[in-house]
């Protein structure tokens, strides 16, 4: 009996109490090309993406992103946006990793003009997971910039010399 109830508890539990994804940037000065990078927990990936779209294949964990590759690039294109120089680049989807519980989700960007400001909009899961944390790391060249973004501050923005 005291082990059912254990148990019953412990169902109760999520899987993770941490709601924290990570946004790397690389812009490259001279090609003016841009590559992000987005480290996010495979059973919030699912989670978001069956909120987004009641039609997404709940596939295997293996090849859950390339089956749901459209959904996946649509939603990060909503709710992942930079603007560099006052355009908005475009958000193009490259390729996915998956270590252990979590998927890389890549991304790039096409600038055309040398990068003088950038602002980040980073409001994805927050819709399902308000303590959601995204945290930002900007690599422009050799200099390295870092913010953290929330539901209630879900943008930033950087001027570079």
């Amino acid at each position: 009996m005291y082990l059912s109830f254990l148990l019953f508890v412990f169902s109760l539990i999520p899987d993770h109490a941490i709601y924290i994804s990570v946004v790397e940037l690389n812009h490259d000065p001279i090609t003016l090309e841009s590559s992000v990078s987005v480290k996010v927990f495979q059973d919030d990936l699912k989670d978001i993406i069956r909120n987004f779209n009641a039609d997404y294949n709940p596939a295997q964990r293996e090849d859950f992103v390339e089956k749901n590759q459209l959904d996946i690039a649509a939603y990060f294109k909503e709710n992942l946006v930079f603007k560099t120089n006052d355009q908005v680049g475009d958000l193009e989807f490259v390729s996915s990793e998956i270590e252990n519980d979590a998927y890389f989700l890549n991304f790039k960007i096409k600038s055309f003009d040398p990068l003088k400001k950038i602002e980040v909009v980073a409001d994805f899961f927050t819709e399902l997971f308000p303590d959601q944390s995204n945290v930002l790391t900007i690599k422009n060249g050799e200099k390295k910039y870092f913010a953290r973004l929330t539901k209630s501050k879900p943008s930033y923005s950087f001027t570079f010399d």
